[in-house]
């Protein structure tokens, strides 16, 4: 009987596993792809800058904007750190797929994709 129990563990296990491995291929092809993408379309040349589109929330919204809008680009939303963003997140989902601190990039992957 604890045989049994042994191998439904370790099928759990397995598919925990796999389950996260598929999500970081996901998610780096997501942010592979943003990384291209993220300076023509929110960039400061972008066809909505993100600057611009923060403002706009903060006169409309007030200081709920930042309970509504959760992001990490409040306080700067440069070209530069839209690219940072993009690639941090390629390189935490590889770290997830590889297995290396997988709380710490699962929760970090799900921060910088809400920014994004």
């Amino acid at each position: 009987m604890q045989h049994a129990n042994s191998d439904g563990e370790n099928s759990y296990h397995l598919v925990g596993a796999l389950f996260l491995r598929l999500l970081a291929v996901m998610y780096f092809i997501a942010f592979y792809i943003m990384t291209f993408q993220i300076t023509g379309l929110a960039g400061e040349h972008g066809i909505l800058p993100l600057t611009e589109w923060l403002d706009h929330l903060l006169v409309e919204l007030g200081w709920q904007a930042y309970l509504y809008y959760p992001m990490i680009f409040w306080l700067e939303s440069g070209d530069q750190l839209l690219q940072l963003s993009a690639w941090s997140g390629c390189l935490f989902a590889l770290m997830l797929f590889l297995n290396i601190l997988p709380r710490l990039s699962l929760v970090l992957l799900f921060v910088f994709y809400l920014s994004l």
